[in-house]
């Protein structure tokens, strides 16, 4: 499993087991079996030294612990733990996430601020601890096979254990194939390969085999109305905490830049908070003028100080590198935005970085896709709001790629009936099961056409977000995880914080989209006198979006011989 996942920890690596007669055992070597085994490649980030090798057990001996990620608020939880009685003989935050579950037990989970998968063996109760953090920000599978419970960072690396079975998921394929959905559930697209999900806790049962999970994070989705001063005021106090907090680290920093509202804002927020900072940007230069957002990235690098790195990308490039792009990503992607992104990361680890920044997550929390201008409208035509749906309308009708028409038949659609939808997807043409896709295929192993979970209540909006952030956003943080640990980079997304979650997720929809179609409008808001104005009046939304149409054309001789093999 070290082997499997090397690219991911390519600084140390070390194995641990333990047995009732022996303890806990550090070993060069995986090798003799024993009841419990753990391995870790680390990617040095906090404390250099060798004193952050993992596995790390406790001075008494009972917990051991193997841990993906950051505790941003690690020197905070120290000094508390310190003041509990608690000596450290490191620098780490492993140390310190190991001191707080040995101290406070899974009440740790809500004080942790930081992104983490982690498993802690408990050798006393002879009880296995796993967690991930509240968005789902590291991963962390599991699979049981010959009577044992094995469980790692990537699939591939369950993959590897000997004998370990080779089959489709059914559902999982259907989910991507017809709904472009993946990592939205417990279940993987191979069978038998599970996710611990976001936000969860598991204790597994080595002599009962059970395997208990619960979730230990919950939003509270209380409305609380705020004077859009206040509110804005709030979120920028959180969001500026957040990146000062994700700026701790012993080796060096960039930011992934597109020239959006996001990337612009974490990567001035970093100037802001640390002025001195040796700030590196990398951006994604699109071949194509409509896509390429060169112009706004410099405007933001130049008003930050930074030093500019850009990528540029030949399609071929794209054919020379699919293979291992697929083998780093485990299970299926939409686009080849997919490789842009994973370029970036490359070219942030030739410049020596080892630290990104990234703005996944604002969208999902602030409402930042064309869609969610539909949810809106959606809102204001339920509750009798005409006046305002009129001047949304007007609104959406100036943006670029949207018109009133398409606003209306897609609120109009999100506020039918839920058994009125077959109708309409019918006279739409949309079949659950396209006829490409085999259906009796996926009957036959239990994974028949459904329905998509109708958003119910007054605020669709907010209904929408909520959906978004458990079905789409786990997608986006995979491509993110995969794509920098590959090149062993710690790519952070200061916008996922619970404070942050927390607070948005309490906002009225209004400070989301306002009345003119303003998207984010609180965080933009938050962000004036921080951001280039230009950049936050932007009212188009590119990303690291690739001229796919024309690669693939470019490319066709390749593409038909992919698919005639």
């Amino acid at each position: 499993m070290g082997i499997a996942l090397s690219h991911r920890g390519p600084d140390d690596r070390g194995y641990l087991r333990w047995s009732p007669d022996v303890g806990v055992v550090a070993i060069a070597e995986p090798g003799v079996p024993a009841p419990v085994q753990f391995a870790h490649t680390r990617l040095a980030i906090i404390d250099l030294s060798s004193a952050g090798h993992q596995p790390m057990t406790s001075r008494d001996g009972r917990w051991s612990l193997v841990f993906n990620g950051e505790i941003y608020n690690y020197l905070e939880l120290r000094a508390e733990l310190e003041t509990a009685g608690c000596r450290f003989s490191t620098r780490t935050d492993t140390e310190v996430l190991l001191q707080a579950i040995a101290t406070w037990g899974w009440a740790a989970l809500p004080r942790l601020v930081g992104m983490f998968a982690f498993a802690a063996w408990d050798a006393r109760e002879r009880r296995l601890l796993l967690a991930r953090d509240f968005a789902g920000i590291k991963p962390l599978f599991y699979a049981r096979h010959g009577g044992a419970l094995w469980f790692a960072s990537e699939i591939k690396a369950l993959l590897a254990v000997p004998g370990m079975p080779r089959r489709a998921d059914a559902a999982g394929v259907r989910d991507y194939l017809r709904y472009g959905r993946t990592d939205h559930a417990e279940t993987t697209c191979f069978a038998g390969v599970s996710r611990l999900p976001a936000g969860c806790q598991a204790v597994y049962d080595p002599a009962g085999g059970e395997l208990r999970i619960e979730r230990w994070w919950r939003p509270q989705p209380a409305i609380t109305p705020l004077p859009a001063a206040e509110a804005a005021e709030r979120v920028r106090d959180a969001f500026l905490a957040s990146v000062r907090l994700h700026l701790r680290s012993d080796v060096p920093v960039g930011a992934a830049l597109s020239g959006g509202v996001d990337s612009s804002s974490f990567v001035m927020a970093m100037r802001r908070v640390e002025p001195g900072l040796r700030l590196h940007t990398f951006s994604y230069v699109a071949d194509d003028e409509a896509l390429n957002e060169e112009p706004w990235a410099e405007m933001v690098a130049k008003a930050a100080g930074a030093e500019r790195h850009l990528i540029r990308i030949a399609p071929q490039e794209l054919v020379t590198d699919l293979d291992r792009l697929v083998t780093v990503q485990d299970e299926p992607f939409g686009s080849t935005s997919i490789y842009a992104q994973y370029r970036v990361f490359r070219a942030a680890r030739e410049a020596g970085i080892t630290v990104m920044l990234d703005g996944q997550g604002a969208d999902e929390m602030l409402g930042g896709y064309a869609g969610f201008l539909a949810a809106r409208l959606a809102s204001l035509l339920l509750s009798g709001r005409l006046g305002r749906a009129r001047a949304l309308l007007a609104g959406i009708s100036r943006l670029p790629h949207t018109s009133r028409g398409w606003a209306l038949r897609e609120a109009i659609g999100r506020l039918s009936p839920v058994f009125v939808r077959p109708l309409l997807r019918t006279l739409a043409g949309r079949s659950l099961t396209p006829d490409w896709m085999g259906g009796d295929w996926f009957r036959e192993r239990g994974a028949g056409p459904r329905e998509t979970d109708p958003i119910t209540g007054p605020n669709r909006l907010r209904g929408e977000l909520e959906q978004a952030f458990a079905v789409g956003l786990p997608q986006l943080l995979r491509y993110e995880d995969r794509n920098s640990m590959a090149h062993g980079i710690e790519s952070r997304v200061p916008f996922l914080v619970p404070d942050l979650a927390q607070l948005i997720r309490t906002l009225p929809e209004d400070l989301l989209i306002d009345d003119e179609a303003v998207t984010k409008s609180v965080f933009r808001r938050a962000m004036r006198g921080i951001v280039p104005d230009p950049i936050l009046d932007r009212r188009d939304k590119i990303g690291f979006a690739t001229p796919e149409q024309r690669w693939l054309t470019t490319l066709a001789p390749w593409v038909d011989e992919v698919f005639a093999g």
